[in-house]
């Protein structure tokens, strides 16, 4: 009976992860557009184009999860604009990465993968032969999820690390035409694991007390 009763409060609780993990919300409506629009371009001077950009990234909102492609290429010393930190820029992006990997998981949000490209093996109608120093692709819950993070003061408290380390940075929201559900497929394994140890103790409980 103790098996059952454990069994099934694993279930609930996947399940329950499994609607806080996907939590199909619906599109941003238009105040919400707006508020993180306004956000974002007070703190970048009223940059035009990055509004223009955001808005439209924010308006055509489907309430479904999306992937961040990330490019970057480092400093060579971070770029810090009250002097030297003696940090690295690598460092300063690790400190960066560290604040946001926090916030990010709140909202369900995690990295798919972090990649170190290794050669530039094709380089078709480009001039630069240089390689990035990191990609890495991250699994967003929602749109509005990504926007109430990086609208966040907490977020935006580190961000000064982000931008001393990195000499360029290009972002790249992107759908999922094929993406495996990694997180689920993890966490249903712990469980399942869980449960047959739960279950092995119970057996082995129940043939000493015969």
């Amino acid at each position: 009976m103790t098996g059952v009763i454990a069994a099934a409060i694993l279930i609930v609780v996947y399940i329950l992860f499994l609607i806080w993990y996907y939590w199909f919300p619906k599109p941003l409506t238009k105040e919400e557009v707006e508020r993180y629009v306004s956000i974002m371009a007070g703190r970048s001077g009223g940059d035009n184009k990055m509004s223009s950009v955001l808005r439209k990234f924010a308006d055509e909102d489907d309430g479904k999860q999306f992937f961040m492609v990330s490019m970057e290429k480092y400093y060579d010393k971070p770029q810090y604009k009250d002097g030297d930190h003696g940090i690295t820029s690598e460092g300063a992006n690790k400190r960066y990465a560290m604040n946001t990997m926090r916030l990010m998981l709140k909202r369900a949000g995690h990295p798919y993968g972090i990649f170190i490209p290794l050669i530039n093996l094709s380089n078709i109608n480009r001039q630069d032969d240089s390689v990035w120093d990191n990609v890495s692709l991250v699994r967003y819950r929602s749109r509005r999820d990504f926007l109430n993070m990086v609208t966040s003061p907490q977020w935006h408290s580190g961000y000064g690390d982000k931008v001393a380390a990195l000499r360029e940075n290009p972002n790249m929201p992107s759908k999922g035409l094929l993406a495996l559900p990694i997180m689920p497929i993890l966490v249903l394994t712990i469980f399942l694991f869980i449960g047959f140890m739960i279950m092995l103790c119970v057996s082995i409980t129940f043939h000493f007390n015969i």
